[in-house]
């Protein structure tokens, strides 16, 4: 089982990010900041920022199965933004062919609180570094389209297989 998920997570699609298909997260950022957002793009549609004013912004990625939220910074929070941004996500991703979306690295009591709302499971195979497991996960969190997760990345009863001190 071990094999077949590393093989499985090996495999690369390219699926194309494009900011034009993504207006509504532009209109929700310069609402929030009161200011046209700059969007940058990387080559071959691989990441895709939008930065409004200081304090709102957001950084998509892509990997070979995720829609990944990088970053998410809302000036205005607790009024549906960011759930509105999810929802517009979790649309883009299923048409586009993503198996999920990640939060990555959710290193702050918010935003840990976010995934938790939204039914996010914490990867706990992504924070190999840390084999602590505090009341909230600081690592990756994968919101799955179909609702199956591998046992292997999303149960924290398995012992995963830490690098040795030796």
């Amino acid at each position: 089982m071990k094999e077949d998920l590393r093989i499985r997570c090996r495999e690369t699609k390219k699926i194309k990010i494009s900011p034009d298909e993504l207006q509504e997260i532009k209109t929700i950022i310069q609402n929030d900041s009161g200011k046209v957002p700059v969007i940058t793009e990387t080559p071959y549609g691989k990441d895709v920022f939008f930065q409004g004013d200081i304090g709102s912004e957001i950084y998509l990625k892509r990997d070979s199965r995720y829609l990944i939220i990088s970053t998410i910074s809302l000036r205005n929070q607790r009024v549906g933004q960011g759930t509105l941004i999810l929802n517009i996500l979790k649309d883009y991703g299923a048409k586009k062919g993503f198996e999920g979306i990640m939060v990555e690295c959710a290193n702050t009591y918010e935003s840990w609180s976010f995934c938790n709302k939204h039914n996010f499971k914490p990867d706990y195979f992504s924070d190999l570094m840390s084999k602590q497991r505090t009341s909230h996960f600081q690592g990756n969190h994968v919101l799955r389209f179909d609702g199956i997760y591998d046992e292997l990345c999303f149960d924290p009863t398995i012992e995963l297989p830490w690098p040795s001190s030796n």
